[in-house]
């Protein structure tokens, strides 16, 4: 039995490019496939309260915050708060994160992993 699947998807608006759904919201092929009691959640590249609502809206059980939170620990709260909610976009700079109470190793790793931080 799976519990949930993540479905991760460049953007909310991929589209199938070749077979019988060619021009589907790839998302909406997932989250409309029969699927009892396993839950879907969306995640990639949420960043504002908006793209989080959008998940939903296609059908998503529930979204994950990844990138959204790396930038910002607290992001769900402040995308609850403020539907118009939109966190910063990578890169930043490397103070940005260290504001925040980051580690320089974190930093380092936002860095060179995932090039979260602005080159200096």
């Amino acid at each position: 039995m799976v519990d949930y699947l993540d479905l991760v998807v460049r953007s909310l608006d991929t589209r199938v490019e070749v077979g019988l759904n060619t021009g589907e919201l790839l998302v909406d092929l997932f989250t409309d496939l029969p699927r009892g009691t396993t839950l879907v959640g969306v995640s990639r590249d949420l960043m504002s309260s908006a793209a989080a609502q959008r998940a939903l809206d296609h059908g998503s059980d529930f979204v994950f915050v990844a990138s959204g939170a790396v930038v910002h620990h607290d992001f769900p709260q402040r995308a609850l708060a403020d539907q118009a909610y939109e966190t910063p976009r990578p890169p930043l700079p490397a103070s940005f994160f260290r504001d925040q109470g980051r580690s320089p190793a974190f930093v380092d790793y936002l860095e060179e992993s995932l090039a979260f931080v602005e080159a200096q």
